[in-house]
């Protein structure tokens, strides 16, 4: 058997594929909230149409990747996802990027378009439009006891399945300040509102995003804009991820439809 080529290994690293689709005609590529692996989005793909194929990023520093160093910044984080997604290009690409993966979906977002490959549609959900993003005091190098207690206090705190175990709570920690120290040091810079459809998905009672948050993305877009409001609060995806990713599907679908027509 030949070696994987460095393309391929990459490819195998940064992403994880929930499942495979042989007869896929559109993909969505998601980014996770802060903290969090790419398993987050398994059984995603059970409420996306059969023709969409569902790819989770995987970044550094949890889950399979948990030897590497988390990266604490936006740039490379970004730029290492310019260097791979081309590879995704055989089919209409959807980017979906919750809460911190919001922010870094839009970056890859602007890095696409300016390399000539525009994504079909930008999905965020309970994510501020960059250029009202602001940041609380910094909490990112706080000891571990008060960094959770900021985290309860301001992010919704952690699931209970991983606050309930303390080890794992111990592992996940340097993913989630690495995530938590890019979105404090993320700083927006003015550009072109993008050529492709934006979806910005709020909670009804997010007490981090307000509706002007999520409404200001259409500033992002020089195409059609939509602000949808589901119940719940700021992780809201965790109860209605049924309901967000068949709206993200039909939109897919009827953006292959346009295409073909």
């Amino acid at each position: 058997m030949m070696a994987d080529s460095s393309a391929e290994v990459s490819k195998a690293l940064w992403f994880r594929t929930w499942p495979a689709r042989g007869e896929a005609t559109a993909r969505l590529v998601c980014f996770p909230h802060a903290g969090v692996g790419a398993s987050l989005c398994n059984g995603w793909s059970e409420s996306l149409p059969d023709n969409v194929e569902l790819l989770a990023v995987q970044l550094p520093g949890r889950e399979n990747r948990m030897q590497e160093a988390p990266l604490r910044e936006f740039d490379p984080l970004s730029k290492a996802l310019h260097k791979i997604l081309p590879n995704y290009l055989d089919l209409p690409m959807g980017l979906f990027g919750y809460s911190f993966g919001g922010m870094i979906a839009f970056e890859v977002a602007r890095g696409m378009v300016e390399y000539g490959a525009v994504p079909a549609h930008l999905f965020v959900g309970a994510c501020a439009a960059p250029q009202v993003h602001t940041v609380p005091d910094p909490i990112s190098e706080l000891p571990d006891e008060e960094f959770l207690g900021q985290i309860q206090a301001n992010f919704g705190g952690i699931p209970a399945q991983i606050a309930g175990q303390p080890e794992l709570l111990q592992l996940m920690l340097p993913a989630l300040r690495a995530d938590i120290h890019a979105s404090e040091t993320y700083r927006y810079t003015d550009g072109e509102p993008l050529p492709l459809p934006i979806s910005a998905l709020g909670g009804s009672d997010d007490p981090m995003i307000s509706m002007s948050d999520m409404a200001a993305w259409k500033e992002q877009t020089s195409e059609r804009f939509r602000h949808r409001v589901y119940a719940g609060g700021h992780f809201f995806i965790r109860e209605r991820f049924g309901q967000v990713l068949r709206y993200v599907g039909e939109q897919l679908n009827d953006y292959v439809a346009a295409a073909m027509a």
